[in-house]
């Protein structure tokens, strides 16, 4: 989501006092405020949060993120992945070619650059530990 200057909280009439100059209202804006958070559930799984920019609250709820699978963090090592890309779980449901299967997917274009199979995995990781 792009981020106008006119909804930074440091704009003023045309000047940006966080990048010291005056700007068109439709220049980017890379000032992020962090939410503030308020535990709804006791246990901490859901919160709810509140970001400001100038004159809008937008209240929203966030759910706690789950731990990575060490599957996954060990085959991001094997595969020296950069950080522009993602490993993501196939949900397919059992007996499909594709349970089991892990995407290597590009954030910036969102697209699936290859899917690793079940036997791909076993293959990496039985690969990986033997060197």
């Amino acid at each position: 989501m792009r981020r106008y200057c006119v909804n930074c909280k440091h704009y003023r009439d045309g000047y940006c006092r966080l990048r010291g100059k005056y700007v068109n209202e439709y220049d980017v804006c890379h000032y992020h405020e962090f939410p503030k958070e308020l535990p709804l559930t006791p246990n901490g799984e859901l919160r709810l949060a509140a970001v400001d920019a100038k004159k809008h609250l937008t209240p929203f709820i966030k759910r706690k993120r789950g731990p990575t699978d060490p599957r996954l963090k060990r085959l991001r090592e094997i595969l020296r992945l950069p950080p522009g890309y993602r490993l993501i779980k196939s949900r397919a449901t059992p007996g499909s070619p594709l349970h089991g299967a892990v995407y290597i997917k590009d954030v910036n274009s969102g697209q699936i650059i290859r899917i690793l199979y079940r036997e791909d995995i076993q293959r990496l990781l039985q690969k990986g530990y033997n060197e």
